[in-house]
């Protein structure tokens, strides 16, 4: 059975995320203490109780990839299906290379605690902000943001997340002038739950300050993980290293991942962590039911008839989708 392992980013965090897990599967558990111990943090707390904290980012990272970890360890425990290919969004792109041994435990979770911290002052000094809207012409987003450039304002597109699904990061005065103008074209948008311009030049500082760290830290050759970078597949740990420091100010290339997978005939996946909106990014491309998300026991049970249901019938929903998705 193949199937893809999907892991969201920073946004996707609410509080009491993982309590069910934490409470139902032992090693999920497990994840949380270890974190904990690792971090210095009471990552427990952090997720079920501290709702002022989450909203900053130098706690969320590390509380997302955390619960995305419990998630994954859970299913694993449960039904033991190694994926075959494994991609996250943002900062799920770490969660995505620990749970693939493309990097250590130990080495992901001190690297994320460091990018949420540089990240986190970025974001203080520079007072970013970064919206989503659902328009589907892109030309359109370009030219709010090329016009405001010439203005002396700074946004860019910064996450591709599908065909009329994007984000926006610039400086505060800038995302209000972006706003302005999709009001003006009745463009629907949503200020996102982050504390900066991610995916931007206004990341810079954070980027080369994680640079080093990125540098001295062993990888794996990553090739079964995405890169959010260029949507492709890593080759060699220098090319991880590379693709992680860049994907600080560098757009989130999420279709042209999903894309990628699918080419590969990969159809099903599975988000680890909180919320679904990966899922529904995916189910969009590939129709209704091809991916599922696992947040909770309910999900867990959920997804043994899912899974069952692939066995039955995997020859004809590969031949559905193939026949009715356009990509």
């Amino acid at each position: 059975m193949e199937i893809a392992m999907l892991f969201p980013g920073q946004g996707s965090q609410y509080i009491g995320m993982g309590k069910d897990l934490f409470e139902n599967y032992r090693e999920a558990r497990l994840v949380f203490e270890e974190a904990s111990d690792l971090l210095g943090m009471n990552i427990k707390s952090l997720c079920f109780n501290e709702h002022d904290l989450l909203t900053k980012t130098s706690y969320a990272q590390p509380a997302i990839v955390t619960v995305s970890l419990a998630a994954y360890q859970a299913f694993m425990s449960e039904f033991g299906i190694k994926p075959v290919i494994f991609a996250g969004h943002s900062l799920g792109e770490y969660s995505a290379l620990i749970t693939s041994g493309t990097l250590k435990l130990e080495d992901g979770l001190k690297l994320v605690k460091l990018r949420g911290e540089l990240m986190q002052r970025a974001s203080e000094d520079s007072d970013g902000r970064m919206i989503s809207i659902s328009h589907s012409k892109l030309d359109d987003l370009r030219g709010i943001c090329d016009s405001l450039k010439n203005e002396g304002y700074f946004a860019v597109i910064s996450c591709y997340n599908s065909t009329n699904q994007y984000t926006i990061s610039g400086e505060k005065k800038a995302i209000d002038k972006v706003i302005q103008s999709l009001q003006h074209f009745n463009i629907k948008y949503t200020t996102l739950k982050v504390s900066g311009a991610f995916h931007s030049l206004l990341m810079q500082e954070a980027a080369n300050k994680l640079t080093k760290t990125i540098k001295a830290i062993d990888f794996g050759s990553g090739c079964n993980v995405i890169s959010n970078l260029e949507g492709l597949p890593y080759f060699c740990p220098e090319d991880v290293k590379r693709g992680l420091i860049l994907q600080i100010t560098h757009p989130v290339q999420w279709w042209n991942t999903m894309k990628y997978i699918r080419e590969k005939h990969i159809i099903k996946a599975i988000e680890m962590g909180p919320r679904a909106v990966l899922k529904n990014l995916w189910n969009q491309l590939n129709g209704p039911n091809h991916a599922i998300s696992i947040t909770n026991s309910n999900d867990m049970n959920r997804a043994k008839k899912w899974l069952d249901d692939i066995e039955r019938n995997k020859d004809e929903s590969f031949k559905a989708v193939l026949s009715s998705t356009v990509l």
